[in-house]
């Protein structure tokens, strides 16, 4: 090869190389499955505000407590839906 050829693949090589990666693509982060929520997530998964989910949802739920963290596993916001969906007559 002509060391023009050599000098574009290189230049190639370097554009896709991120600092302090020593010539790999870094990796994309990898989404991690979410087991609970957040108050804030959780009105938004059922589709309300957080204020009605506050007043409406929040005594009706089991909620995970710790220090001052709260989270809904998402299994309670199903059993939630679940037990409150209506059947059409």
């Amino acid at each position: 090869m002509s060391p023009h050829v050599d000098r574009s693949l290189h230049a190639r090589s370097q554009e896709r190389e991120a600092p302090g990666t020593f010539g790999t693509v870094p990796a994309r982060p990898r989404a991690v499955p979410r087991v609970a929520l957040t108050p804030a997530e959780a009105a938004e998964a059922i589709g309300c505000s957080a204020e009605f989910f506050r007043e409406h949802l929040d005594l009706e739920l089991r909620w995970i407590r710790r220090g001052r963290k709260r989270f809904v596993p998402l299994v309670e916001l199903e059993r939630w839906a679940e037990s409150n969906a209506e059947s059409a007559l």
